[in-house]
């Protein structure tokens, strides 16, 4: 793996949005944290698409990194809009972040030269996951039977690959944002499969949009 044409600088525009991006996060963390549900409908898929926005604005990036970048958001968004719906569509917006991994692992790709980062993170992604799958499991096992868990056990690995690319940027960024990653979906598969936590919902939250922001800051020196 080599390094590759695919970092760029923060514009102003880019800085603009990025703030802009932050506030909504921060909205969308009180939203969740004072159970204001209409505001965290609106907040939530915002701040991804101001991130989408960031991700466009970088300057210069390569156009194929920079394709596969705001791919991944875009399927994250469509994920969070998918799990922020009044009915129950987990499995769909679990298969949009699935997709939306698979975009990180090939926008990554060109920047992984550092096997020892990849190598961290995926101990890392790897003790986290273990830590929480067998409880998730038999939870997905009783909620969907032997689907839900294999779709479970299924992205599992593709986040795992994610936050090993990322890890392997040879970025903080892109390490802190596949760990984070990591983090923010076993905090999410303990709640729901295992036991709810207190202020579970909130943790997910924060660890998520801390995560996206970091993937996308990596593609910036």
């Amino acid at each position: 793996m080599c390094g590759g044409p695919t970092i760029g600088r923060v514009t102003a525009t880019a800085s603009l949005l990025l703030v802009v991006t932050v506030a909504l996060a921060v909205v969308d963390w009180w939203a969740v944290a004072s159970a204001r549900r209409g505001l965290e409908l609106l907040a939530k898929p915002a701040t991804l698409l101001a991130l989408v926005g960031v991700a466009l604005a970088i300057d210069p990036v390569d156009g194929t990194a920079r394709g596969w970048l705001v791919a991944a958001l875009a399927l994250c968004l469509l994920g969070d809009v998918l799990l922020v719906l009044p009915r129950d569509a987990f499995v769909p917006g679990l298969a949009a972040f699935l997709l939306g991994h698979l975009a990180y692992v090939v926008a990554f790709w060109p920047l992984a030269s550092s096997w020892v980062g990849g190598a961290a993170a995926l101990v890392v992604a790897a003790s986290s996951s273990l830590a929480v799958l067998p409880g998730a499991l038999r939870g997905a096992r009783a909620e969907g039977g032997a689907p839900l868990a294999g779709a479970v056990t299924g992205y599992v690995v593709v986040i795992a690959a994610m936050a090993t690319v990322a890890g392997a940027s040879g970025s903080a960024w892109g390490w802190a944002g596949g760990v984070l990653f990591v983090a923010s979906d076993a905090l999410l598969a303990w709640s729901r499969f295992v036991r709810p936590l207190a202020h579970g919902h909130l943790a997910v939250m924060v660890t998520y949009h801390l995560a996206q922001v970091s993937l996308v800051l990596a593609f910036v020196r």
